[in-house]
């Protein structure tokens, strides 16, 4: 039984009309019901501003949350793409280290190869056959 006394309070509560019912007017009520009555359209129309106030500064924090969001990805792709020209920049200190390393092994082999052309030039000049 009590489940169906929920249940119609329920269908009572939504059937309920939304909208505002009509007013007397104030004259017809009584002066401390007219108060009342004005004091709570004052405080309605206090929290329809105040309504209408943190609407439009949700409206700017959206607007900000949009902002920073855009600025978020923005310095995630610059991020990404630095992260790339980091990877790049190496690899060509890379080739270029290699490449420093190939011309000093080529520089030391060039000597080499003089002083041991020099050692033979000199072995041919000193050899009697040669002088005369």
């Amino acid at each position: 039984m009590p489940r169906r006394k929920n249940k119609s309070r329920k269908a009572t509560s939504q059937a309920a009309p939304k909208c505002n019912p009509p007013v007397p007017e104030a004259a017809s009520l009584g002066s401390t019901v007219a108060a009342d009555l004005n004091a709570l359209k004052t405080d309605l129309e206090e929290a329809r501003l105040l309504s209408a106030t943190y609407q439009a500064e949700i409206a700017g924090k959206d607007n900000e949350l949009a902002r920073l969001t855009e600025l978020f990805e923005k310095t995630r792709r610059h991020l990404i793409q630095l992260q790339l020209n980091v990877t790049s920049l190496r690899d060509e200190r890379h080739r270029l280290a290699n490449g420093a390393m190939e011309a000093d092994a080529l520089e030391r082999k060039l000597e080499a190869v003089t002083a041991e052309r020099d050692r033979l030039r000199q072995q041919l000049l000193s050899r009697d056959i040669w002088h005369g």
